[in-house]
């Protein structure tokens, strides 16, 4: 088991948890799991991505939208890795590592992406303070979750083993 902290990455195995020295007093924001691709990591310096003990990282140098990484998911389908930051949605082709960044300027409805999940039929739906996202690669469709404007701040996102959404 994987877990993510304020001073870095740590691992649970047989009762025991133990901090990766690598990642030491990095601010984890979020991790996905993927078995081509190994763990990814979301930080306030970027995205890290852990596989078979070597350490890559993706910053604004490499394409992301911003270093603040908050949520991730991937769409299985087109093989990309969605991601949430505190500056708009980057698209990371997980084959060729290029990436491609949304805004408000271009589908958005605020720069901050809170949280990400991604259903069967390669639906990325997204989250911000300002309401609900779907994206069907193409576009995006906006929903409502009531008129005020509290309810509409997502926080979280579900595809649950019936594929029900919850937010």
């Amino acid at each position: 088991v994987w877990i993510g902290t304020t001073e870095g990455l740590c691992y649970l195995e047989n009762n025991k948890i133990t901090l990766v020295n690598v990642l030491k007093n990095e601010h984890i924001n979020c991790l996905y799991y993927t078995l081509e691709n190994g763990i990814w990591i979301g930080t306030n310096n970027g995205l890290f991505n852990l596989k078979n003990g070597e350490l890559t990282l993706f910053t604004t140098l490499e394409g992301l939208s911003h270093n603040s990484v908050s949520c991730m998911s991937k769409n299985t389908l087109t093989n990309e890795l969605f991601i949430g930051t505190q500056n708009g949605l980057t698209v990371l082709n997980l084959k060729t590592k290029k990436t491609l960044n949304y805004h408000v300027n271009n589908g958005l409805l605020d720069e901050t992406v809170t949280a990400i999940t991604s259903d069967e039929n390669g639906i990325v739906w997204v989250g911000g303070k300002n309401g609900l996202l779907s994206f069907d690669g193409k576009e995006f469709s906006y929903f409502t979750i009531r008129q005020d404007n509290n309810s509409n701040n997502i926080l979280s996102l579900l595809i649950d083993y019936e594929k029900n959404l919850w937010v």
